[in-house]
């Protein structure tokens, strides 16, 4: 949720913003890329969604999932089920069902299974408080959820402490004290810190369960942090990373330069071996020949996709 790339290596007062995060940003397996640019529009964190999951732009005269909730899309999950039959998919996200038709959108996308903040609390009887769930929580339901999963399965897991407002932050004792930073930028990095903690106690769990290396671990942003938003306009730029892990192949022979949300969708299809017609409207990372994915053009021929719903009776 709204993670920019400028926290990557980004040390204020000796402290690392993101320890884990950088570890494996310097690891020689894993793709890195920080200049990827958020693609979405008015509605946001469920555009993001959409772009990952389907390999399309999200309309700009409306908000998307208003739309697509009732089109045939063919959605990651189900490309993977082409070629994986017997593999399974779930969404997990720290928010009720009904949010931003979350339901509604992962059975667009073919997942078999939503898990909303209503089963954490049925599930593992907390969150007395009733409201939606922390990153620590949703990390917490994740590893749960994948003691009950066999193998193959897909997971999408929906983060939520890194977003806006920013006039306040997750408490976890860590500070920053700068004052020559906005406060509003400063609970923002706060905020990511403590994140960064659930993402690496999350992988941790991964390993001890024998699952991180036989996995494809992909860590992205929905979406950025608007730099207005954080007091920082025009000192740091709305690029969002990418970290690819496991993927397979060399990351110094991938495309490291500036890059679209919606070039991932293609990425993990050729990563996977997925063949299929749909590739999405991007254009894969995996070489140093990538072309600009994102025009006026392609934004026309995703919009008439989806007003269209094109995909309605073809089955790849």
């Amino acid at each position: 949720e709204s993670y920019l790339s400028v926290t990557s290596d980004l040390i204020i007062e000796g402290k690392e913003i993101t320890p884990n995060l950088n570890k494996l940003r310097h690891d020689s397996t894993v793709y890195y890329n920080g200049h990827m640019m958020p693609n979405v529009s008015i509605g946001e964190s469920s555009d993001g969604q959409l772009i990952y999951m389907t390999g399309l732009l999200p309309l700009h005269a409306e908000i998307t999932v208003s739309k697509a909730k009732n089109d045939k899309l063919i959605g990651l999950p189900q490309q993977l089920k082409n070629t994986y039959p017997d593999l399974s998919s779930i969404t997990i996200i720290p928010t009720n069902p009904s949010l931003w038709d979350q339901q509604a959108m992962s059975d667009a996308y073919n997942f078999d299974k939503l898990y909303s903040m209503l089963d954490y609390q049925r599930d593992l009887k907390d969150n007395e408080s009733g409201g939606f769930l922390t990153d620590e929580m949703i990390f917490k339901y994740a590893s749960h959820l994948d003691n009950k999963n066999k193998p193959p399965f897909m997971s999408l897991i929906l983060t939520m402490s890194m977003h806006q407002p920013y006039n306040t932050y997750v408490d976890h004792g860590f500070i920053i004290s700068d004052s020559n930073l906005p406060q509003e930028y400063k609970n923002y990095l706060i905020s990511c810190h403590y994140t960064d903690i659930q993402i690496g106690n999350y992988l941790e769990s991964l390993k001890a369960k024998g699952l991180y290396e036989n996995s494809l671990i992909i860590i992205t942003s929905d979406h950025d942090a608007r730099p207005q938003n954080l007091g920082m306009e025009g000192k740091i730029t709305p690029e969002i990373p990418l970290y690819i892990i496991n993927g397979g192949f060399n990351p110094n022979d991938a495309w490291n330069g500036s890059c679209n949300q919606l070039d991932v969708y293609t990425t993990i299809l050729d990563i996977m071996g997925i063949d299929t017609l749909w590739h999405g409207l991007g254009h894969t990372l995996l070489n140093k020949h990538y072309e600009n994915s994102v025009n006026q053009d392609i934004q026309e021929i995703s919009d008439w996709i989806i007003y269209g719903n094109f995909f309605n009776g073809q089955n790849k």
